[in-house]
């Protein structure tokens, strides 16, 4: 088989993925990032080169089917019983911290 071939990121791709991963990376950890990145793609892209023409797709590695229960209708839980240990409510609903800055 062929080496592992390394693909070039751009500056402007690393900065979208930190953007969409919520990571604000210095200097040192974008050059980093940007080199492990472009060995995973290589990689990745290694793996295309793999003859799979003999096996079948498959979903499951095993042949067991996963058991579903039966859809029942069964009694909910009030609003009041939702809401009753939560640390803060307001007008019905859950208070939680802000997580996206956005």
């Amino acid at each position: 088989m062929s080496e592992i071939r390394e693909m070039s990121i751009d500056d402007k791709t690393l900065d979208k993925v930190a953007e969409l991963a919520m990571l604000s990376p210095t200097p040192d950890q974008k050059t980093r990032l940007k080199g492990d990145l472009e060995k995973i793609i290589g990689m990745m892209a290694k793996l295309e080169e793999v003859d799979t023409t003999a096996y079948e797709p498959c979903r499951q590695i095993n042949d067991h089917a996963q058991e579903l229960r039966k859809d029942q209708v069964t009694s909910n839980l009030s609003k009041e019983a939702a809401l009753s240990n939560a640390k803060h409510t307001s007008d019905g609903f859950f208070l939680v911290p802000k997580v996206i800055k956005q």
